[in-house]
């Protein structure tokens, strides 16, 4: 391998790149390149803000491909294995790391960079989809929640939204 490359199943830069679904796709990261070349790691947070990081190779003999240093204070590391991105976390308070956290990438949702002004971080829409989702559910019930039947042919466990899908739903918030 070259010279500072990589290690941990790592194809570079642009094989990191995505928005990242984890955690039975309830929450979501972004990997981009930055318009200075970096790799940046961003996540919003349930209270609205973000944790921000930049991404850069695993030091010395190591499985993980990427660390960054989080705004946070945390640190987070990366591999890629067999389509998935596995990462693990460690707190800023903590010595020992969390266990491995697989991801999946959302298909065709790089979009602009999260730095880029007129652009909106398909993470920052996630919060605003769930909103709508809420609010398309109908006042609560005080009876037992209806049963739910998948339709034939339904895959069983769903997608997390597309960029579109969330950006549909922001604009019927905005109604």
């Amino acid at each position: 391998a070259p010279r500072g490359a990589p290690r941990g199943g790592a194809g570079g830069p642009s094989a990191m790149e995505g928005v990242w679904w984890y955690n039975e796709g309830r929450s979501a990261y972004r990997i981009y390149l930055s318009s200075d070349a970096r790799l940046r790691y961003i996540q919003r947070t349930s209270d609205g803000g973000e944790i921000l990081g930049e991404l850069k190779a695993s030091p010395g003999p190591s499985d993980w491909a990427y660390e960054a240093q989080l705004s946070n204070g945390a640190q987070i590391r990366f591999r890629l294995h067999a389509g998935s991105l596995i990462s693990s976390y460690r707190r800023a308070d903590a010595s020992d790391w969390r266990r491995p956290v697989f991801a999946r990438r959302s298909p065709g949702e790089l979009g602009p960079p999260v730095d880029d002004p007129g652009s909106r971080s398909p993470v920052a829409l996630v919060g605003a989809a769930r909103a709508v989702q809420e609010s398309e559910k109908g006042p609560p019930s005080s009876g037992p929640p209806p049963a739910r039947r998948r339709p034939a042919g339904a895959a069983r466990r769903a997608q997390p939204p597309s960029l579109l899908d969330l950006q549909a739903m922001l604009s019927r918030l905005r109604e």
